[in-house]
């Protein structure tokens, strides 16, 4: 089995600053926007398959069937970005401190406007025969392909993350994409067939 899956999700903004006391604690509301996109697939060979094309030897297995299946899906949609951020003095952590020194936090939400979505499933189909040649049978279908298809979605997904700087030392850990989904309406389907 192979799998494979990706996010990309790059936003432009701003932090507005809505709050910065004496005492260097700060707060600020982020406005955003940019591309969300996701991208996976998962391929899965039949192991006798991959046992016969890695042979040193021809290997024949009689009246057999082999199979390659596959599910790849995309979905494109914007975000629109709200967040906040506040930053927390610290004292006492360095004595050379500075007044970028501090505990950070930030949150966003991500709405998410789906404009494609792409799913295709694909089965290819081998059979060989008594002497372990490839063969058609009948009422077999060699590849079929089921694609489902839309472009109407809206969803959500959270950013969080959390930072420290410390005389010029930056320590941080973030998560993305927390909770992310988008529900897709009015699907369509449709169904490829080789018939030999």
């Amino acid at each position: 089995d192979i799998k494979a899956q990706g996010l990309i999700h790059s936003g432009w903004g701003k932090t507005i600053r809505i709050s910065d006391d004496n005492s260097g604690l700060l707060h600020g509301v982020y406005i955003g926007a940019g591309p969300y996109i996701s991208i996976g697939t998962e391929v899965t060979f039949d192991q006798n398959l991959l046992n016969i094309l890695g042979s040193n030897t021809n290997t024949y297995l009689p009246n057999s069937t082999f199979t390659i299946a596959d599910t790849t899906h995309d979905q494109f949609a914007g975000a629109i970005t709200g967040g906040y951020r506040v930053r927390v003095p610290v004292s006492g952590l360095s004595s050379a401190g500075s007044d970028q020194d501090g505990l950070y936090l930030g949150m966003n939400y991500n709405h998410l406007q789906g404009f494609h979505y792409d799913t295709f499933d694909l089965d290819v189909r081998f059979n060989t025969d008594a002497n372990g040649l490839i063969t058609f049978r009948p009422g077999t279908i060699p590849i079929g392909v089921n694609r489902i298809t839309s472009s109407d979605g809206r969803g959500f997904s959270i950013d969080l993350a959390s930072g420290l700087i410390v005389n010029r030392w930056v320590f941080g850990i973030a998560a993305h994409g927390v909770a992310n989904r988008i529900d897709w309406s009015e699907l369509r389907s449709e169904r490829y067939e080789l018939a030999t």
